[in-house]
Formats: C-alpha cells, sequence, structure tokens
C-alpha cells in the first residue's frame, strides 16, 4: 500500500494546486469579510495537507505488514463511509448541517471502534462548535439550516 499512498498523495496535491489557482477566477464582491473564494482556499489548502500526509503515511508503511482478511475489511469499511458520506450529504439538506454533521461524526467513529462515550460526544461537538465559531461567526457564512 506504499506506492499507491504515495501516488495518491501526489496526484491530490497536484489537483488542490488546480483547484486554489482556479479560485483566482471567482468574482470579487466585497461585502463582509469573505468572498466566494475564500473557503474553496481553505478546502484547497486542508487538501494539500491531506496529501502531503498520505505522502508520509505510504513512505512509511512496510509492504507485506496487512494480512488479506486486513486489507479485506478496509475495503469494505470504504464503502460503507462512501455510503454514509452520500446520506450525510442529504442529511445536510434535510437536517440542517449542524444536526447532520453530528449524527454522521457518531456514526464514523463508532464504524472506526471507538468504544469511549466521552469520544462519541466530545469529538462531535467540539468540531461542530470549531466550525461555528470559525464559518459561523468569524467568517459569517450561512450553513445549511435544513427544515427545521
Amino acid at each position: 500500500m506504499a506506492i499507491p499512498n504515495i501516488v495518491i498523495g501526489c496526484i491530490v496535491i497536484c489537483l488542490s494546486f488546480v483547484f486554489y489557482i482556479y479560485t483566482f477566477s471567482f468574482p470579487d464582491v466585497s461585502q463582509g469579510y469573505t468572498n466566494p473564494a475564500t473557503v474553496p482556499i481553505i478546502y484547497s489548502i486542508l487538501l494539500a495537507i491531506l496529501g502531503f500526509i498520505l505522502i508520509i503515511k505510504g513512505w512509511n508503511e512496510r509492504k507485506g505488514t496487512q494480512t488479506k482478511s486486513d486489507r479485506q475489511r478496509q475495503n469494505k469499511l470504504v464503502f460503507v463511509f462512501m455510503g454514509v458520506f452520500i446520506i450525510y450529504i442529504l442529511g445536510v439538506i434535510y437536517l440542517g448541517f449542524y444536526l447532520s454533521t453530528f449524527l454522521f461524526l457518531v456514526t464514523c467513529l463508532i464504524m472506526t471502534r471507538v468504544k469511549k462515550i466521552i469520544w462519541l460526544i466530545g469529538i462531535p461537538i467540539r468540531a461542530i462548535m470549531f466550525v461555528y465559531i470559525i464559518f459561523g461567526k468569524l467568517l459569517r457564512i450561512v450553513l445549511p439550516t435544513g427544515f427545521f
């Protein structure tokens, strides 16, 4: 898995660079602290950081340390996560960002076998508080509220 992680990490970094360059073509609207390119710039920078982390992880991995059953479980888990993510996207539309994000994070933590209730509740609440403070208050970005 080392070589694919390195290759995918390089592709992710290249894509994040393309996304970052593309944000300069967004129109400049000077109402408030942000413009339409603010969030895509943040996402492209985070994407590049994750690409670097993937390259480092691939570089440090040893070949042959995973058994076939571990790889099959991980492959199955990827598809389950994709399904949960699709449900999350629909949940953002109908339940709103904050509630669906809380449910999504709790579900993901349960799927990754986190058992302590303090982690199952604390991590999603802190993540939502972070997003609320940074995007809701500081950057004044309106997040979807859903039908409720």
